[in-house]
């Protein structure tokens, strides 16, 4: 039987790693998985047997860290779009709108 020296490794600590991970522009789930020390499969296998996935978490993470920037900061929207792995507003703001129910401005108008 295969001994599993991660099963300790929670589902937040996992996302804590994903939000630094998400500063610095690298949150690949290679990246995730090299960080908290597992194989990219592994990460994976792990996070089913949780009840999520790596696509799951990182959009909380970018939710998280979308809502911070436009609550906190008078940051331009095109830029938290970058911040947060975006390629385009566009793209960041059709995701926030799926995220939030509303849009990144009208959240921000919100506040």
């Amino acid at each position: 039987m295969r001994s599993q020296p991660h099963k300790n490794l929670s589902v937040c600590e996992i996302q804590k790693s994903m939000q630094q991970l998400l500063v610095s522009g690298q949150f690949r789930l290679e990246d995730v998985a090299r960080e908290v020390d597992l194989s990219p499969r592994s990460l994976q296998r792990l996070l089913a047997a949780e009840g999520t996935s790596y696509s799951i978490l990182l959009n909380r993470v970018r939710m998280i860290r979308a809502c911070q920037l436009l609550s906190g900061s008078g940051t331009e929207i095109q830029k938290i779009a970058i911040v947060v792995g975006f390629s385009s507003p566009c793209t960041f703001s059709r995701a926030f709108q799926r995220w939030a129910g509303i849009s990144p401005r009208e959240y921000r108008n919100s506040l």
